[in-house]
C-alpha cells in the first residue's frame, strides 16, 4: 500500500485534468495513510523565478476509507501563466514535501522537491471541430505529383521523371536547386486518392516564390512559385478540396526570408532595391546588419536565410489587414503552420494568430516545436504558447520520439509517462488538436528509422546506398503499422507524410524528400492506411477520437492497452510489441480495421495493434 495517493492526470485527484482556464476553479484531492500523523498540509504555487505566488491549506474530508485520510483544496487563477506546485506538511520529524515522481504520481520528499506543472490559459472562442478527428496529410509540393504538362522549369537541375534517383550533391555549387516539377494541379488531381485515405486536412510545405525546392527561403510572399502554379491553381485546389471536405493549411515562414528575394535582393534578381543593396531601401529595417552589407544576422548563420527584425514594419507586412496572412486566408485556407516558431517572439506570434483569427476565428495556428511546447524555454525566455493568445497546436515530435523508443527499444514506460505529462500539461482543446507526426520533411522516414540505422553517423553517399532486404522491410513495416495505429487513436490528429502509406524509405534530407512512388508502392500497406482513415471517418459521429478522454488500462511486458471514451462509445487499443500472443477478454466489440465482431475475447498477435469499438 502506498503511503500517499495523488495523480494529476486522473480526475479523481485533480479536476479538471490538464491545464486550467483563467477564473475557473480547480480541485486537488490527496490521500495520505492514516499512519502519518501530519498537520499544516498546504499547497504552494511558484512562478519561474521560484517566487511563492499562492499558498493555501487543504481541508480534511470525511471518508469511509479505513487506510487513508482524504484532503481537498480548491484554487483559481486570474491570469494565464505556467505555475509549479507541490504540497507541504509537518509532522514530529519536521517539514516534508509531496512532489512529482518520474511516473507523474505523488512522491514524498524531504528536500529538493520536484514540482508538478499547471498551465493556466484564456479560453479560446474558436471551434476546431472541423479539424479534430480528421487525418492530416503532409505534402512537399515539388515531390508529390505533376498535374498536366510540366510547362515550367526552374533554374537549376530539373529531373526528367519521378523515377530519377534524387541528387545529394550540390548542382553548380548550390544545394536544393533540383526540381522534380510537382505542382498544385498535381495535388488537385490526387484529391480522390487522398479522400480514399480518409484525409480531411492537407498541410502544404511552402508554396511562395523561392529559388529552392523546399521554398523556406522566400523570394516573394505574395507570389506563388511558377513551378508550382498560379493563384488560380491554388484557388482551384482549395475549391476542389473543399468539395471533398478537405481543408488546406499552408506553411508560414516568417522568421527569415531568402537572400535572393524582393526584400533582400542580394543576387540583384529583382527590380526593386533590396536591403542588401542600399540602406535607403524600404526593406533595410527588416534586417539586422552588423557590417553592411556583408555581415548580417541569419538563421543558424546560413547566409541565404537572413533573419528578419521582428520589431520592424515586416510584422505589419505579414499580419496587417492587407498583409500576407490576410492574402492567403482570403483565398480560403483554414490555418497556418509556423516554421521555427520558437525563433519568433511572443508579440509576433500573437499578432500572427490574431491576423488568422480575424479572417476566420475557427482557423488553426500550429507551431513547429520539437520539444515539450507546454513549458518550452527559447533563448532564456519561457514561452507562453498556450495561454490562449498564441498557438492552437504544435507538431508533436516528442510523441514521435516516445513511440519510436517503445517500438524500437522496448521503452514502454517512457511512452506511458510521456502521455501522462501531455494530458496534464496541455489545455484539452490543444491536446485534441496536436499534430501527431511520425515522418516529416525534416526527419528520416519512419520506416527507415525502424531499420535501426544511425543516420547521424553516415555520409549522404552512404545513405544513398541503403536499401532494406525483403525480410527487413516486413519487420519494419509491422512497427510502422503499430506506430500509426497509435497516432490515429491517441489524442490529437495523425499527420501522414506523403509516401509513408506506400512504404517509402529515406534517411535524412534529401532522402526523406524523395518523390512520391506512384508506380511501385506497397498496395497492401496502402490498404491498411485506407482502413485507418475509414476508421477515423466512421467514428466522427461518435466523436470519441475527436475529443474523447484518454485512459491507460495496462502497460506491461511490452503490451500497451489504452482507451478513448465518451458517453457515446469507447475505443480500446491493444498494442502488442512483445514476441508472444496476447489474449484480451471482452464480452462484445467490433474490431475497427477488419470490421469483425468480437465475442468473448481476441488474440492479438506479436508486433501488431488492434482497435476495438464498444458502444
Amino acid at each position: 500500500m502506498n503511503d500517499l495517493l495523488f495523480s494529476p492526470y486522473l480526475s479523481y485527484y485533480k479536476s479538471p485534468v490538464g491545464a486550467v482556464e483563467v477564473g475557473k476553479e480547480v480541485s486537488f484531492y490527496i490521500k495520505i495513510t492514516k499512519s502519518y500523523n501530519i498537520y499544516n498540509l498546504i499547497i504552494e504555487f511558484f512562478n519561474d523565478d521560484n517566487e511563492l505566488v499562492l499558498s493555501k491549506p487543504l481541508i480534511e474530508m470525511e471518508t469511509d476509507d479505513y487506510n487513508y485520510r482524504k484532503f481537498l483544496v480548491k484554487v483559481e487563477f486570474d491570469k494565464p501563466y505556467i505555475y509549479w506546485y507541490h504540497f507541504k506538511f509537518n509532522d514530529c520529524f519536521g517539514t516534508h514535501f509531496i512532489g512529482r515522481s518520474a511516473c507523474m504520481d505523488g512522491m514524498l520528499y524531504d528536500e529538493d522537491v520536484k514540482d508538478f506543472q499547471l498551465n493556466v490559459y484564456y479560453n479560446k472562442e474558436s471551434d476546431f471541430s472541423w479539424y479534430q478527428g480528421k487525418v492530416m496529410y503532409q505534402i512537399y509540393p515539388d515531390r508529390f505529383n505533376i498535374g498536366g504538362v510540366r510547362h515550367y522549369k526552374k533554374d537549376g537541375y530539373n529531373y526528367e521523371s519521378f523515377q530519377d534517383e534524387i541528387r545529394y550533391e550540390p548542382y553548380n555549387g548550390v544545394y536544393c536547386n533540383d526540381f522534380y516539377g510537382g505542382n498544385l494541379k498535381g495535388i488537385t488531381e490526387k484529391l480522390g486518392y487522398l479522400k480514399e485515405l480518409g484525409v480531411g486536412v492537407i498541410y502544404l510545405n511552402p508554396i511562395s516564390l523561392s529559388p529552392t525546392n523546399h521554398h523556406y527561403d522566400t523570394s516573394d510572399y505574395l507570389k506563388i512559385d511558377d513551378v508550382l502554379g498560379t493563384d488560380s491553381d491554388f484557388l482551384e485546389l482549395i475549391k476542389e478540396a473543399k468539395k471533398q471536405d478537405i481543408a488546406i493549411i499552408i506553411d508560414g515562414v516568417y522568421n527569415h526570408t531568402g537572400s535572393d528575394s524582393v526584400y533582400f535582393n542580394k543576387d540583384n534578381h529583382f527590380e526593386e532595391v533590396g536591403a542588401y543593396q542600399s540602406k535607403s531601401s524600404k526593406y533595410y529595417s527588416w534586417y539586422h546588419f552588423t557590417n553592411f552589407p556583408k555581415k548580417y544576422n541569419a538563421w543558424w548563420g546560413i547566409e541565404t536565410l537572413p533573419a528578419v527584425n521582428q520589431k520592424s514594419s515586416f510584422v505589419d507586412f505579414i499580419t496587417g489587414d492587407d498583409g500576407v496572412i490576410s492574402h492567403y486566408m482570403k483565398m480560403g485556407i483554414k490555418g497556418v503552420r509556423l516554421d521555427v516558431v520558437d525563433e519568433l517572439n511572443d508579440e509576433f506570434v500573437r499578432k500572427i494568430n490574431s491576423a488568422i483569427k480575424k479572417c476566420d476565428k475557427d482557423a488553426i495556428t500550429i507551431g513547429e516545436v520539437w520539444e515539450d511546447a507546454s513549458s518550452k524555454v527559447s533563448y532564456g525566455v519561457r514561452k507562453q504558447y498556450f495561454d490562449g493568445t498564441e498557438l492552437d497546436s504544435v507538431m508533436n515530435y516528442p510523441l514521435k520520439n516516445a513511440i519510436i523508443d517503445f517500438l524500437s527499444h522496448n521503452r514502454l514506460e517512457r511512452l506511458v509517462y510521456f502521455l501522462r505529462e501531455e494530458v496534464n500539461n496541455f489545455p484539452k482543446k490543444v491536446l485534441d488538436c496536436l499534430m501527431n507526426v511520425l515522418s516529416t520533411h525534416d526527419a528520416p522516414r519512419l520506416l527507415s528509422v525502424f531499420s535501426g540505422v544511425d543516420f547521424n553517423t553516415l555520409t549522404k553517399h552512404e545513405m544513398s546506398q541503403i536499401t532494406m532486404s525483403k525480410s527487413e522491410y516486413f519487420k519494419t513495416r509491422s512497427l510502422l503499422k503499430m506506430a500509426y495505429m497509435m497516432t490515429y487513436t491517441l489524442p490529437g490528429i495523425p499527420s501522414l507524410y506523403y509516401g509513408d502509406e506506400i512504404g517509402m524509405e529515406g534517411g535524412k534530407d534529401p532522402f526523406c524528400r524523395r518523390p512520391m512512388n506512384w508506380d511501385n508502392g506497397d498496395q497492401e500497406l496502402l490498404a491498411y492506411f485506407k482502413s485507418l482513415g475509414a476508421m477515423r471517418q466512421d467514428l466522427l459521429p461518435l466523436e470519441v477520437l475527436k475529443d474523447g478522454i484518454y485512459e491507460e488500462e495496462l502497460f506491461k511486458n511490452n503490451v500497451f492497452i489504452y482507451n478513448r471514451h465518451n458517453d457515446k462509445a469507447k475505443v480500446i487499443v491493444i498494442v502488442n510489441n512483445s514476441d508472444y500472443e496476447y489474449y484480451y477478454h471482452i464480452d462484445k466489440a467490433t474490431e475497427l480495421i477488419t470490421k469483425n465482431t468480437i465475442n468473448g475475447g481476441i488474440i492479438v498477435m506479436p508486433k501488431t495493434a488492434v482497435a476495438l469499438l464498444v458502444k
